[in-house]
Formats: structure tokens, C-alpha cells, sequence
């Protein structure tokens, strides 16, 4: 932090001297103060406007005019990538926890009050705090996330499912999805993941193998793979002639039908 009484105004006035050179609109940078608290100062120091304007004036300080536009756009971008991390951090422990997404801006606020470094120090409109941010956030962690075991699915030779169907208080229908299947390319340990809640047009054999085939090609996992099937076993799942595993034992003969224990 660099204050001086700027040429001009009277003597103790105290400004920013990195924000006069960037030409910030701030009270750092126009009206100044006599006095303020040391906190303040600090709160300063840490606001990104202020971290914006700091490599020209140190760039000034050292002879130079201006520091190449390259170098200011890559510190803006590992600031911006910094507090990124910190607030996707944030919502992945809220997240984790089991604590509703409408608590992570006050999570936020609080590691603000408390100068957690990588925080934004106000309330900007691109301080990336608000719940909206923060279901963009959990977007892209949950496509990181899913794309990490798809992999590992696709390096494993076979894989089973395990199917549910479930209908929500709007009477709409529902088919929740698990993969069973090795990592380590089929020599490491066993796992089951959750891939897929898709809506069902009806409870039917046709329309369950219908929405099946779609998950499978939108995660691309050729049937060929396929080795077992694990249902509740209603009739739309186990039927001998219209049922979602008797249209699959069709595209995969050695196909294994499995009864769910939990629902016998």
C-alpha cells in the first residue's frame, strides 16, 4: 500500500498512489482522508481494484511507462482464477456437508469478514457469491466429476446396471440409473455410480428400454459391455416377453437378469 499527499492538495490528505495512476474512480483515488483505520487500509489493499492498477505503477516505479498489456491481462487472470478456486472450494465443503446452497453467500461473507485470502472484499457483481454463481459452480463440478468416472468406465471391458423407477410429487415419472464396474481398466476395485435421472414417458417395458438406450449412447457406453441388469422386479423390468430385460437379453444374449434383494 503506497499513500501520499498528492502535489497540490493540502499537506496529510491521504490517497492511493497505484489508484491516481490507474485513474480509479474510487475515494482513493479522487476525494482522499486525513485519517482512517488501519483496517481500512488493509481492506483496501486486498479490493481488486487496487490489485488491478498495482503492476502499471510498480512498472512506472521502476522507469518503465506502462508494463506490456499481456502481463496486466495474465495477473487479472490469475486473480480472477484464484477467487474462482476459493468460492468452488467453498460451495464443493457446503455441498459435502449436506447444507443447502442458499447458505454458501453467507459462508462467503464470513470468510470475507475474517480476510480469507482469494476473497473479493465487496460485493461486486463478479465477486462470484451469489446463489447463482454457485449453481454454475455446481455445474461444472458435477460435469468435472462425471466426465472423471466416465473415463474410467470406458477403460473398463464390462459393465452392469442397476434401475429404479420412481415418480415425484407431480405424479411425473422417473428412471434413476447406477453403473457398477471396475476401475484400474477391470483389475482395480469395484464401484457404483450414480449416472443418470432421466424422465420416463410411462412405466412400460418400451418406455423404460427406450430411455436406457438414451442414457447409454449419451454417455457412450456401447451394450456390448453390458453384462448384468439389476431391477425391483415388476413386470415392466423382469416381463418374459416385453420387459426392459428381456429387450436387452435381445441386443445382449449373455446378458445376467438380478433381482434386487432390497425389493423381494
Amino acid at each position: 500500500m503506497h499513500l501520499r499527499p498528492p502535489g497540490g492538495l493540502e499537506l496529510g490528505l491521504m490517497k492511493c498512489k497505484a489508484c491516481i495512476y490507474g485513474h480509479a474512480r474510487s475515494i482513493w483515488a479522487t476525494v482522499g482522508c486525513r485519517s482512517m483505520q488501519y483496517s481500512s487500509v488493509k481492506d483496501h489493499e486486498r479490493s481488486q481494484e487496487h490489485k488491478l492498477f498495482m503492476p502499471g505503477w510498480e512498472a512506472k516505479e521502476r522507469g518503465h511507462r506502462d508494463a506490456p498489456m499481456a502481463r496486466h491481462v495474465e495477473n487479472m487472470i490469475n486473480r480472477e482464477q484464484a477467487i474462482i478456486i476459493t468460492c468452488m472450494k467453498i460451495l464443493y465443503f457446503t455441498i459435502q456437508k449436506d447444507r443447502s446452497i442458499l447458505s454458501y453467500e453467507n459462508t462467503c461473507l464470513l470468510l470475507r469478514e475474517l480476510h480469507a485470502p482469494d476473497m473479493h472484499v465487496n460485493d461486486d457483481y463478479d465477486a462470484y457469491t451469489s446463489v447463482y454463481a454457485a449453481l454454475e459452480f455446481l455445474w461444472s463440478i458435477s460435469e468435472h466429476l462425471k466426465d472423471k468416472f466416465l473415463a474410467q468406465i470406458h477403460e473398463c471391458p464390462s459393465f452392469s446396471l442397476m434401475i429404479d423407477e420412481s415418480t415425484d410429487r407431480t405424479l411425473e415419472q422417473h428412471l434413476i440409473i447406477y453403473v457398477c464396474y471396475i476401475t484400474g481398466n477391470g483389475s482395480g476395485g469395484l464401484v457404483t455410480q450414480f449416472v443418470e435421472l432421466s424422465s420416463v414417458a410411462s412405466g412400460t417395458g418400451e418406455s423404460i428400454y427406450a430411455t436406457v438406450n438414451e442414457v447409454l449412447n449419451k454417455l457412450h457406453l456401447d451394450k456390448t459391455g453390458l453384462v448384468a441388469v439389476a431391477t425391483d422386479g415388476a413386470s415392466a423390468m423382469i416381463g418374459s416377453r416385453i420387459g426392459l430385460t428381456t429387450r436387452l437379453r435381445n441386443d445382449q444374449p449373455s446378458l445376467v437378469n438380478v433381482h434386487c434383494i432390497a425389493h423381494r
